[in-house]
C-alpha cells in the first residue's frame, strides 16, 4: 500500500538533492572562474600600485644625488586576497625587490679637461665607473606575463618576456650634460608587506667637469640587466625616443650594453654614488685630489682657497 504523503516525502527529498547538486557546481564554477578572475584584478590593481611606489624610489635616488639629502621610499612588495568565508585563496602574492651586480660604465673618446690637478688626476684614471641596477620582480598567482621593473641610469623601464617599455624619463643626457648617477650597495628584499627604501648619498653631485672629444664623436655605454638582444634593441629605442638633443642610441652585440654617441664635441659631467642597502663604501678624500678654486692668479707668499674632492670629483667635508 502505498500512501500520498510517502511520494510527497520522496519528492522534497530528491529536490533537496537537486538543490544541493546545484549549490556545489555553481560553488565550484564560482571557485574555478570568479575567484581566479577577482584575484587578477587585485594582482594588477598591486602591479599598477608598485609601478608607482618603484618611480618614487627613482625619484628618491635623483633627488638625494641632487640635494645631498638622504631620502625614503615605501615599497609594497606583494599583495593579499579578500577574505572569502567559503572559498579557497591561493598563498599572497609576493615580489622581490634588489640590487644587481657590478657593472661598468664608461665614457669613450674623450678626456677631462680644465687644466690643474683636475686634468692631472683624470690623465691618470680611466673613465670608466661601477654601477648597479635596482629590479622589482613580482610573484603573481593569476596575473600572467607582469612586467619586471627595473632602474638604470635615471630611468624606469618595464621587461615584458619579450619587450621593454620606459615608464619614465631620464636625466642621464641632457643638452650639453652628462649627469651619472651611480648605485653602490646590496639590497634584497623579499616578502608581501611595505618595505622601506633608504637612499644613502655618496658623493653628491656638487660640482661639473668639462670632457673634450679625443677626435672622435664621444661615446657613453650605458650597461644594462635587460635580458635578450631583440629587448636591448627595444631599449636602445627607448633610450633615442627620451633624449631631446641628437644622439645616435644603439645596442651593442657583445655585450649587454647600450651606446650612446653623442655629436658635442664638449659636454659637462656631473657625478654622483647613492648607496642602497647593506655594505655601501662612503667616499673620502684618499681616492680623489686637491684643486684650487676661486682666483687662481694670487701673486707668490699670498694665501689662495683649494677644495678638496673625491673620486667623482665632488667636495668632501671636513678633509684633512
Amino acid at each position: 500500500m502505498k500512501f500520498w504523503g510517502d511520494d510527497r516525502g520522496q519528492s522534497i527529498q530528491v529536490g533537496a538533492i537537486l538543490l544541493f547538486g546545484i549549490l556545489i557546481i555553481a560553488m565550484g564554477t564560482y571557485q574555478a572562474q570568479v575567484v581566479p578572475s577577482s584575484n587578477a584584478a587585485v594582482e594588477f590593481e598591486h602591479a599598477q600600485q608598485v609601478e608607482g611606489e618603484f618611480i618614487d624610489l627613482r625619484s628618491s635616488v635623483l633627488t638625494a644625488a641632487r640635494t645631498g639629502n638622504p631620502q625614503s621610499t615605501a615599497l609594497t612588495l606583494g599583495t593579499r586576497y579578500p577574505r572569502r568565508t567559503f572559498f579557497v585563496n591561493p598563498p599572497p602574492a609576493t615580489g622581490t625587490v634588489s640590487t644587481g651586480s657590478d657593472q661598468t660604465l664608461r665614457i669613450e673618446n674623450a678626456t677631462i679637461s680644465g687644466g690643474g690637478n683636475v686634468e692631472a688626476f683624470w690623465d691618470a684614471h680611466d673613465l670608466n665607473f661601477t654601477t648597479q641596477s635596482i629590479r622589482y620582480v613580482p610573484r603573481y598567482n593569476e596575473y600572467d606575463n607582469p612586467p619586471e621593473l627595473v632602474y638604470e641610469h635615471s630611468l624606469v623601464a618595464a621587461e615584458f618576456d619579450r619587450s621593454v617599455l620606459t615608464r619614465t624619463g631620464q636625466t642621464t643626457v641632457e643638452n650639453d650634460e652628462l649627469s651619472l648617477t651611480l648605485i653602490d650597495g646590496k639590497l634584497t628584499e623579499s616578502g608581501v608587506g611595505t618595505r622601506g627604501i633608504d637612499t644613502e648619498v655618496l658623493s653628491q653631485n656638487a660640482r661639473s667637469v668639462s670632457i673634450d672629444s679625443t677626435g672622435d664623436p664621444i661615446v657613453l655605454i650605458l650597461p644594462t640587466t635587460v635580458d635578450g638582444a631583440d629587448k636591448r634593441t627595444d631599449l636602445a629605442e627607448e633610450w633615442e625616443a627620451e633624449i631631446e638633443t641628437n644622439a645616435t642610441v644603439t645596442a651593442l652585440d657583445n655585450e649587454s650594453a647600450i651606446r650612446i654617441e653623442l655629436t658635442s664635441e664638449n659636454v659637462s659631467l656631473r657625478l654622483s654614488q647613492i648607496g642602497v642597502g647593506a655594505d655601501t663604501t662612503p667616499t673620502d678624500e684618499s681616492a680623489g685630489y686637491i684643486t684650487a678654486v676661486g682666483d687662481r692668479t694670487v701673486p707668490p707668499g699670498e694665501e689662495f682657497t683649494v677644495e678638496v674632492r673625491d673620486e667623482f670629483n665632488n667636495p668632501v667635508a671636513d678633509a684633512t
